[in-house]
């Protein structure tokens, strides 16, 4: 009988032991790619609009493309900055996107004609961006528009 119960908790440690493993694994995987992000703000001197693409981490990111979203209030949407959807196509950057952004850095990206609505300072509507790249171990992520992190396996089509 003890051997049984030595056996099943043997069994029960390898798997949290797995589990904790691949867990962790994961958790190594996602650390570069995490630490990348893009965003639409106003310029300082409140002339117009920037994109701002920016790698936290101490690696570079390659193949960076940047896509435009517009996104349109829910008229039932909470105050506190929830509940928008998407309200058009998406259009890439207007130019071919840097290939390689360094360690800790930033770069800006136009944004396309598209929006240039945004000088009218809306407030139903508004233009994010996703962001994909492959992190300095080759693996390939998306930070969609709503902001969500995940690893893909190709390049989305726009």
């Amino acid at each position: 009988m003890i051997s049984i119960v030595s056996a099943v908790v043997a069994i029960f440690v390898a798997c949290l032991a797995f589990r904790s493993n691949h867990d962790e694994h994961r958790r190594r995987l996602r650390e570069q790619a995490s630490q990348v992000s893009g965003w639409v703000a106003r310029q300082s001197d409140a002339a117009g609009w920037q994109t701002r693409i920016r790698d936290k981490s101490a690696l570079p990111v390659f193949n960076v493309r940047t896509i435009f979203h517009e996104m349109e209030k829910l008229p039932s949407a909470p105050k506190t900055g929830f509940g928008w959807r998407n309200a058009g196509p998406a259009v890439p950057a207007p130019r071919i996107d840097h290939l390689r952004l360094p360690p800790e850095a930033d770069r800006d990206v136009s944004i396309p004609e598209e929006f240039k609505w945004l000088d009218g300072n809306p407030t139903d509507r508004t233009c994010v961006v996703s962001i994909s790249f492959t992190d300095a171990a080759g693996h390939y992520w998306e930070r969609d528009e709503h902001g969500i992190l995940r690893q893909a396996s190709e390049p989305r089509v726009f």
